[in-house]
């Protein structure tokens, strides 16, 4: 049947107004049924930071020069493991598997029986169990009087479901700030214990680990640096520093290979593992110089060069699959239909060239207006984007050209930023009374950039750069007592680069304004009372595909307040 509608994108929550016997069927509880139970997208995460590091001064007496110098070594490893939750359906119903012959691969007509039942990973009233592609695999029911669902519990209303599920079922209005629909689900604090509540439902749950989510990185580095620091006069008065770090970076990465998918979406056998060794060396000059134009003047030059490690995890992760049923086909194909791939060993970290110059002027000892101008030089980083492949396979192992999307960090090169950055300090301390606890630190920056065009022939700019960014604080202390206020304001930033694998298909955030506040009080020689809240106005974020009304998505979050009491010793 078809039902009338209306859906209103036009504000920043969505509408719906749905005909009103329909709204009256989504308010009965009795007219839901259970879909779909899973647990998925768990991980158990470990990481280790090992840290030595001896740091020298050496200050010639004749001269108004003295050197730091120092070395250090650090070891840091991260692992980790992705998993679901699958668990066993039908053990006692009679579930069976097809014997398979060794030579072709093809299943026989010979069957044994599974009185263990079949593991699925989701539990879920549109999945058959029909062996999904996989030849050998566990499955209930046959094709003449038709296979089971695995949800043992498909199309049951929640009065028909076991008592953790009926006892736990609310009313949500407005859910997620949509407007115009009432939804029936369950109480998410039931969920907290996870594998309680996955086993309260369907006994025998176990880990399902995917290798592609599996990895282990190691990185050791030796650093060592020497900077000269001088004073003295030419023209003006002048300090100055110049220096060189050295950085030596051996990466140890290790993934693990992915077999063949097993049926109802249960992860795929660990093939092992593949070892990648990487080591590279990276020399980084240091200059620096301030001169004091007057008093209260001062100009800033500064060069480096910069190189910045990535997350592990975009060397470790791996490549994981995303599935589903393609409608018509029979036996039913659980077809590739996209992916993601979390990491890459051959990535390069951060490595820039960083070009500052200043100008300070001091209003007086707490106070200050600044003007500064910079351009970074980026001969390599890491985007976040999307290839098209044809040459995965569907869950029963056969490819099938299938062209779909893969998304995960990209390689690239070569692209620059600049600006200029316009700041002021102030301190009201000229004011009368408790007006004079009172001051500001407001900065702005202008930076634009171009990568390229969109499809609508939009410059993008550099990814997760703002053209504009502000920030502008308030803040009170007397005493014992501070209090501050500060917004934060940027301007769109670009997200993703060919969305969907199509190229120039750019995914973007719109404009965000978040407020803070906090407040502390010190009471005690070493303690202090402190109340913080984060995202006063109920910011969010938007997300579009290139033209600004193409919405995709919107982040929601609310505001967080923290009241506490910190001591110091």
């Amino acid at each position: 049947n078809t039902i009338p509608v209306n859906v209103d994108l036009t504000g920043n929550h969505m509408g719906i107004t749905l005909p009103p016997s329909l709204l009256a069927t989504l308010q009965n509880p009795n007219a839901w049924a259970l879909k779909t139970v899973t647990s998925e997208n768990d991980h158990d995460r470990n990481s280790t930071l090992e840290l030595l590091r001896a740091d020298g001064h050496y200050k010639f007496s004749d001269h108004p020069i003295n050197l730091d110098f120092g070395l250090r070594q650090s070891n840091n490893s991260a692992e980790n493991t992705n998993f679901a939750l699958i668990a066993p359906v039908f053990g006692s119903s009679g579930t069976y598997r097809n014997l398979v012959d060794p030579v072709t691969g093809q299943e026989l007509s010979t069957t044994v029986a599974d009185p263990t039942g079949c593991y699925v990973h989701y539990k879920a009233a549109d999945v058959l169990l029909d062996g999904g592609g996989v030849p050998g695999a566990c499955k209930g029911g046959n094709a003449i009087t038709g296979y089971w669902r695995n949800n043992p519990y498909a199309a049951l209303n929640p009065s028909q479901l076991p008592a953790i599920v009926a006892n736990n079922t609310r009313l949500y209005n407005h859910l997620a700030n949509v407007q115009g629909v009432s939804v029936w689900t369950l109480d998410p604090k039931i969920m907290d214990d996870v594998l309680a509540f996955q086993n309260a439902l369907y006994p025998g749950e176990i880990r399902d680990v995917d290798p592609g989510g599996t990895w282990r990185v190691d990185v050791h580095q030796t650093t060592g640096y020497v900077q000269g620091n001088i004073t003295g006069t030419v023209i003006y008065p002048f300090s100055a520093n110049v220096g060189v770090k050295v950085i030596k970076t051996d990466l140890n990465i290790d993934q693990h290979k992915v077999g063949t998918a097993g049926a109802y979406y249960v992860n795929p056998p660990d093939l092992g593992i593949t070892h990648t060794d990487r080591s590279f060396t990276d020399m980084l000059p240091v200059v620096n110089v301030a001169f004091d134009l007057r008093n209260n003047l001062r100009l800033r030059l500064a060069y480096s060069k910069n190189m910045q490690l990535l997350n592990l995890d975009q060397w470790g992760g791996g490549l994981t699959l995303d599935y589903a049923i393609v409608a018509g086909t029979s036996p039913p194909i659980i077809a590739v239909r996209g992916g993601t791939q979390n990491g890459n060993p051959d990535l390069n970290p951060w490595r820039s060239s960083n070009y500052d110059m200043s100008l300070e002027y001091y209003l007086s000892h707490s106070s200050m207006i600044s003007l500064a101008a910079f351009y970074v030089s980026v001969d390599s980083f890491i985007s976040s984007g999307a290839v098209v492949r044809c040459d995965l396979p569907d869950q029963d192992g056969v490819v099938r050209n299938r062209c779909v999307a893969i998304s995960g960090p990209i390689q690239g090169a070569g692209k620059s930023l600049n600006g200029l950055e316009l700041g002021w300090k102030q301190a009201f301390d000229f004011l009368p009374g408790r007006f004079a606890n009172l001051g500001i630190d407001a900065n702005y920056t202008y930076s634009p950039s171009n990568t390229g065009k969109d499809i609508a022939g939009h410059t993008i700019p550099f990814q997760d750069n703002s053209e504009q960014q502000g920030n502008l604080i308030l803040w009170y202390q007397e005493g014992p007592f501070q209090a501050r206020m500060a917004g934060n304001y940027r301007s769109k930033r670009a997200v993703q680069e060919n969305y969907g694998g199509i190229t120039g298909f750019e995914e973007y955030q719109d404009s965000t304004f978040y407020l803070d506040a906090s407040t502390s009080f010190d009471f005690a020689k070493h303690w202090t009372v402190f109340a913080e809240g984060s995202n006063l106005t109920k910011e969010q974020e938007h997300y579009y595909l290139v033209w600004p009304d193409q919405k995709l998505n919107t982040t929601q979050f609310e505001p967080r307040y923290t009241l506490g009491v910190r001591a110091k010793y």
